[in-house]
C-alpha cells in the first residue's frame, strides 16, 4: 500500500489496512508516496497543497502533507507502516 496520496486521510489509511486483513491478507507493507517528475501527480502538486521532505539516509523526497492530511498525520501513517512490517500477521 501507498500512503500519503491526496484526498487520503489517517482514517482512510487505517481503514484500507482493515479492510485488507479482514480479507484475510496476512501481510500488509506500506510506503511513502513518492512524486516521479513528469507524473500526473507531479503536476498537480499545488492543486493537492503537496509538501514534500528529505526523510531517511537516501535523499529521496517524500509527501509529508497535502490538503487532506498534515504533517502529524502522516507521521502516524508512517507508524503505522512501520509497525505492519515489524508486526506481520502469519
Amino acid at each position: 500500500m501507498i500512503y500519503g496520496l491526496p484526498g487520503q486521510t489517517l482514517d482512510s489509511f487505517r481503514r484500507s489496512i482493515d479492510f485488507v486483513q479482514s480479507k484475510g491478507c496476512n501481510t500488509v507493507k506500506a510506503f511513502p508516496l513518492m512524486l516521479l517528475r513528469g507524473t500526473e501527480l507531479f503536476a498537480q502538486k499545488q492543486k493537492w497543497n503537496i509538501t514534500e521532505e528529505v526523510i531517511g539516509d537516501f535523499d529521496i523526497p517524500l509527501v509529508t502533507s497535502s490538503s487532506t492530511f498534515n504533517r502529524e498525520e502522516w507521521g502516524k501513517m508512517d507508524e503505522i507502516a512501520r509497525s505492519l512490517s515489524a508486526h506481520e500477521r502469519v
